[in-house]
C-alpha cells in the first residue's frame, strides 16, 4: 500500500486537481481498487510458484506504477491547436448583443450575435475565452487562445445556462479538439441563441467537470 499511497501523493503535488476529481468518480475508484487487488494477487502467485520476495515485489511495483501511467498519464497531455477561424468571429460582433425575445412577436436570432466569456477550472486549471457568435447565418462555439488542464476523454458539452453536468437540454458537441489554442465548432442548427447558455468541458471515462463558460 506505501507504493500507491506514495504515487498518488505525487501526482496529487503536481495536479491536484487531477485526484480530487478522480476521488469524487465511481469509476476512479473501481480502477483504483482492482489495480492493487491485482498488484497484491500478482506477488502472492509469484511467492507461490517460488519466486524471490524481491522479484514478487518487483512484480507488484510494476503493476501499481502501469496502472498510475495508464490512467493518470493522459492528465499531463496538453496538445495546441490553432485553427483558421473565420476572421470575422474573432474580429467582435459589430451590433449589439441579443435580448429576450417578446413572447407575442416570432422568434429570430440576431444576424450578428457575440456573446463572451471566461473560461473557469472546476477542480483543474483552465483559461481563455469561448465565444457564442454567429456569421453567414451558421452559428459557431469558439475556443479563444485556451489553456485547459489535461485531462481523460474530454468533451464539449452546451448546456442551458448555469448547468455544470451534460444533459437536462443540452447538446454534446464532439470530442475536446485541444488544450491549448484556438478552435471551432460549428452548431447544429436546432440551437437557439436567443436563449442563454454555458459552455462545459467534461471528462466522459469519469463523469466529472473540467471547467466552464457562461457567455454573455
Amino acid at each position: 500500500m506505501i507504493l500507491p499511497a506514495a504515487g498518488v501523493l505525487a501526482v496529487w503535488a503536481v495536479r491536484p486537481g487531477v485526484v480530487e476529481n478522480a476521488a469524487r468518480s465511481p469509476l476512479a475508484w473501481v480502477v483504483v481498487v482492482g489495480g492493487i487487488a491485482a498488484a497484491v494477487g500478482a506477488r502472492a502467485a509469484a511467492t507461490r510458484l517460488g519466486a524471490s520476495s524481491l522479484l514478487a515485489r518487483g512484480l507488484s511495483a510494476a503493476l501499481v506504477v502501469g496502472l498510475v501511467a495508464v490512467v493518470l498519464a493522459p492528465s499531463f497531455r496538453q496538445r495546441t491547436l490553432v485553427e483558421d477561424v473565420p476572421a470575422d468571429l474573432l474580429a467582435g460582433a459589430a451590433g449589439p448583443p441579443a435580448t429576450a425575445p417578446d413572447p407575442s412577436t416570432p422568434v429570430k436570432i440576431p444576424a450578428i450575435l457575440d456573446r463572451t466569456g471566461q473560461l473557469e477550472g472546476i477542480g483543474h486549471t483552465a483559461h481563455g475565452r469561448v465565444h457564442l457568435r454567429t456569421s453567414g447565418g451558421a452559428s459557431y462555439l469558439v475556443f479563444d487562445d485556451v489553456d485547459i488542464e489535461g485531462s481523460v476523454g474530454p468533451s464539449v458539452h452546451l448546456l442551458p445556462e448555469g448547468r455544470r453536468e451534460p444533459g437536462g437540454g443540452g447538446v454534446r458537441l464532439g470530442a475536446l479538439k485541444a488544450e491549448r489554442g484556438t478552435f471551432t465548432y460549428r452548431l447544429p442548427s436546432t440551437v437557439d441563441l436567443t436563449r442563454r447558455w454555458s459552455v462545459l468541458v467534461w471528462c466522459d471515462p469519469y463523469d466529472t467537470p473540467i471547467a466552464a463558460a457562461d457567455p454573455r
